[in-house]
């Protein structure tokens, strides 16, 4: 079994109420990969305008002054979270990189930190 084919098998357990009865009232054998799948569930529920409202929110995320690292942290994350389409490389999300480190070294070196720093309020 394909990660893809996984998917395709238990996206459907991930649905209720609104989302369950618009999957199931779509015709048979009208979505034969997990692409198309994410792209009519994509369409259906997530507009153009609130994919790039998400996606604005990302570009321009900064931590506030009365925010730890932590929060901001989560808070990106959250961001990420709710429109996991925004397409954002990993390389514009951190920024860049941090001296010497990939943009996927930095992304862990915040992970760190922030769980370094959850527990002590340093704002």
């Amino acid at each position: 079994v394909t990660e893809e084919q996984l998917r395709m098998r238990v996206f459907p357990y991930t649905l209720k109420d609104k989302a369950k009865y618009w999957l199931n009232s779509l015709k048979p054998g009208s979505l034969m990969t997990w692409g198309a799948i994410q792209k009519k569930f994509l369409e259906k529920y997530f507009s153009t305008q609130k994919t790039d409202m998400l996606r604005d929110k990302i570009f321009l995320f900064a931590q506030q002054d009365d925010e730890s690292f932590c929060e901001a942290w989560e808070r990106f994350n959250g961001l990420l979270n709710q429109c996991p389409h925004h397409g954002i490389p990993l390389k514009l999300q951190m920024r860049g990189s941090y001296k010497t480190k990939t943009p996927e070294e930095t992304y862990e070196l915040f992970e760190q930190i922030a769980m370094e720093t959850q527990h002590t309020d340093t704002r």
